[in-house]
This record gives structure tokens, C-alpha cells and sequence, in this order.
């Protein structure tokens, strides 16, 4: 049967795989996604930490030095997956791979995944817990890990838009130039 192959980059030391390539016609276990199409991992880091975090009081934004930073509520690997049209961050045990948590991603920049007032290493997700959205507040050890995440969203949904543009030229295309000399 086809298996997911993966490559490491041996210049990167962030700690981020490559997106997995999914083999031809066929998903690995747990690749499939409700809408049918396969889950491509776009990123991974293997330390993330999860805070819950008091609602939001003031229209300032989320501040994360209201929150517990020392005392984490739960430590685990995020991965990043496409699903679809949208994106999903995956919150999972480091040695098991358990589900803790999902937040699916409609557009980026959005209210699904937010970024904080008072630091670049902080973040705010949007998830449902008993048909009831909770935020949770999503951080990092290493900068460098949340601004990994914020650029690999940046880039997977400008793509999509890209995407999208391509499909509507298709459709109609753009007017022709007449580029011929003049006589």
C-alpha cells in the first residue's frame, strides 16, 4: 500500500517538518478529512502550550500578561493541516498523538486564530467545546515558532486566494491587448 512520504530539511533547525505528500489515490489512516478531501500537514512543532484564558473585557484585544504565562494549563505538539478551503491547528499529545483540541480556520487573519497586543509569541484560538466557542490562549516557548505559524498561514491562504483568481481568469478570461505595431 502507498505510504505519506516525508523529507527533513537538513538546514532547518526549527523544528517545523515539511508538509507530508500525500501518496496517489489513496489517504494514510486518519488522513481524511470530513469534506472528503485528504489533510496535508502544512506545519509541526512539538512544543506548544495552552492557556485558558479569562473573556476578553476590553476592546484593546487580548493582552497575555493577564493570563497564567508560568503555569501553562496544557503542554503538547501542534500540527497545522489544510483542509479543504480552510486550515485546522490540531492540538496533540507529544508521545500518543491524542486529540486534545481542533481549531478550524476559515480565513486568515480572522477571528478563528488571534494574535495578541503585548506579545509576538502569543496567540488566541477559537474552538467549540459542547456546541459552546472557547478561546484558548496558544503559545510558544520560541518566537520563532509563532512567527513559523503566522507566516505559514499567511502563505497557505494567500495561495488559496491565488487559487481562486486563477479559476475566475479561466472562466473569463482577461481582455486580449493588442500589442501589433501601428502602421
Amino acid at each position: 500500500t502507498p505510504e505519506l512520504v516525508t523529507m527533513a530539511n537538513p538546514f532547518s533547525n526549527s523544528g517545523s517538518a515539511p508538509p507530508a505528500i500525500p501518496a496517489r489515490g489513496k489517504a494514510g489512516p486518519g488522513e481524511e478529512a470530513e469534506t472528503g478531501e485528504p489533510e496535508r500537514t502544512l506545519m509541526t512543532k512539538q512544543a506548544c502550550l495552552i492557556y485558558k484564558i479569562p473573556p476578553q473585557t476590553k476592546a484593546a484585544g487580548w493582552k497575555a500578561n493577564d493570563w497564567n504565562l508560568k503555569t501553562p494549563d496544557w503542554r503538547g505538539k501542534m500540527r497545522l493541516v489544510s483542509m479543504g478551503k480552510g486550515a485546522k491547528i490540531k492540538l496533540e499529545d507529544k508521545d500518543s498523538d491524542v486529540l486534545f483540541r481542533e481549531c478550524p480556520i476559515e480565513t486568515y487573519p480572522g477571528l478563528a486564530i488571534q494574535s495578541v497586543t503585548d506579545s509576538s509569541r502569543y496567540f488566541v484560538s477559537k474552538t467549540t467545546e459542547g456546541g459552546k466557542s472557547v478561546f484558548l490562549g496558544l503559545g510558544f516557548e520560541d518566537r520563532a515558532d509563532s512567527f513559523d505559524l503566522q507566516t505559514t498561514l499567511h502563505d497557505y491562504f494567500k495561495g488559496l486566494l491565488v487559487e481562486e483568481q486563477i479559476e475566475q481568469e479561466k472562466e473569463a478570461p482577461p481582455e486580449k491587448l493588442d500589442l501589433a505595431l501601428k502602421q
